[in-house]
């Protein structure tokens, strides 16, 4: 309210009045009527309502107000003269609001100036505010756009109502907000303390593609912790210390691992690196791309994975115990002649058999590892609760630029960002911002170059800017 100091406290004294007067008139006691929860229901619905309309009615003349004062400035008309007048309506969480505002032309550049509009930093032409699209994205991260744009119009307006609320955003509206949207990046903060050992959970989820050959874009997913520990105040749930999530469709997400940890830690403090994962074959080659100063790395198998491949090879839990002790004590030729033996007596099955077989031989000392120094992997619940739960748990088919907004949307909800505040940081703004850079603050002149006009004079440049700020 500092800009419009005097006329903001009449404004509210005016509207504080009619409110009052309108509150007593809807909410007048009457001691004869029959007692129930329809009477509170009432006081609530009629101080919603009031409340909705003493705010809307204030920002509307507040607004309007704002447009006067700068109008009826004698230094304003030095700059810019009136061109026409224009209503605008803008949806907002209070509901809709319309307002009246000018239009100027600016005399030295020849360009058209709303003052209102340009210092609230609204877009031409948005029906929605910044604030209810940031809304829809930051839901859109963990909800479907239909979801997202359902649980934002709950927001908007009157929300005592037992029809419920109307659905003021649709979801091709939100789909719209988020492909347009161009989020801040959350800074990558050196953390207080390096441990000696990190590890690295890798793998991938396949996710239904539009209009792309119907191929599957394979979405690689990683997990950068540096330990496990065991969530106070429970027996048997365990959290992962200092997690950090990324994911990527490119060919360079090895060096996204690597910047982060980069920027997050003192490499040369790191001693061992551990990558877990299910055995596939560019995890593989990943493991021999952490190499940061004189640490070592080791691939370790995901023990979901190979339980399945050594079930499914035996389908005999008693057997299974068996043939893990003979991977334990490095007995690899009875692995084989048992695997063989189950190959030759269940010949329907035998090339699953040597495929799993296989599977196990090429990890052998993967598996070793991951038992001996008792390492386990959650990948498995992290690809279904950051990728496949909002991916792919519904026959849904994405466009190669929806997923390239959505992901890194994703991985900020998995990361624990604030998106709203990404988004509105970002909101005016198509260049991404690192999230805490000191903001500019831009004069509403255009930068007059050497063939344009002459520029206003200083003492009008400084009177207009006290004015508007």
């Amino acid at each position: 309210m500092a800009i419009l100091p005097h006329t903001s406290t009449n404004l509210f004294n005016n509207v504080i009045d009619e409110f009052k007067k309108r509150f007593f008139l809807m909410n007048n006691l009457n001691l004869n009527l029959e007692h129930g929860l329809h009477n509170y229901l009432h006081l609530m619905k009629n101080m919603d309502s009031t409340l909705h309309s003493f705010i809307i009615t204030y920002i509307t003349k507040w607004l309007e107000a704002l447009d006067l004062k700068f109008k009826n400035n004698i230094n304003r008309t030095k700059t810019y003269h009136v061109k026409s007048f224009h209503s605008r309506t803008i949806m907002t969480i209070f509901g809709l609001i319309t307002y009246s505002r000018t239009f100027y032309l600016n005399k030295h550049t020849g360009k058209y100036y709303c003052h209102v509009d340009s210092y609230l930093g609204l877009k031409k032409y948005d029906h929605f505010d910044p604030y209810i699209k940031s809304l829809v994205v930051e839901a859109a991260a963990n909800d479907s756009l239909a979801g997202a744009a359902r649980h934002v119009s709950a927001m908007i307006g009157i929300r005592v109502s037992m029809e419920g609320n109307p659905l003021w955003i649709s979801r091709q509206a939100a789909r719209s907000f988020v492909l347009n949207s161009v989020i801040s990046r959350q800074p990558i903060k050196r953390k207080k303390t390096t441990p000696k050992t990190l590890f690295i959970m890798l793998d991938e989820k396949f996710i239904h593609t539009q209009n792309n050959n119907k191929k599957d874009i394979m979405v690689k997913h990683a997990v950068v912790f540096e330990g496990i520990k065991l969530v106070t105040n429970h027996k048997s749930r365990y959290e992962l210390i200092g997690k950090y999530c990324l994911s990527s469709f490119g060919n360079n997400f090895d060096e996204d691992i690597l910047t982060y940890i980069n920027k997050a830690y003192i490499t040369k403090d790191i001693e061992h690196i551990y990558i877990l994962g299910d055995g596939a074959g560019w995890i593989k080659t990943y493991s021999r791309n952490f190499k940061l100063g004189t640490n070592t790395q080791s691939f370790v198998l995901d023990k979901f994975h190979f339980k399945k491949a050594l079930h499914l090879t035996s389908l005999n839990k008693d057997l299974d115990e068996i043939m893990l002790k003979y991977i334990l004590i490095d007995q690899k030729e009875f692995f084989k002649t048992i695997c063989d033996s189950l190959a030759l007596k269940y010949n329907h099955r035998s090339e699953k058999i040597i495929d799993n077989k296989n599977y196990i031989l090429n990890n052998w000392d993967a598996i070793q590892l991951s038992y001996h120094e008792n390492l386990k992997c959650s990948m498995e619940g992290h690809i279904y609760h950051n990728l496949a739960s909002r991916f792919s748990s519904r026959p849904n088919g994405y466009a190669i630029k929806s997923l390239f907004k959505f992901i890194p949307l994703r991985m900020s909800f998995a990361n624990g960002d604030n998106i709203r505040k990404l988004y509105l940081n970002n909101y005016n703004s198509n260049k991404i911002k690192i999230m805490g850079e000191k903001r500019l603050n831009f004069s509403i002149f255009d930068i007059v170059n050497e063939k344009s006009p002459p520029k206003i004079g200083k003492s009008v440049s400084i009177e207009l800017s006290r004015i508007i700020h």
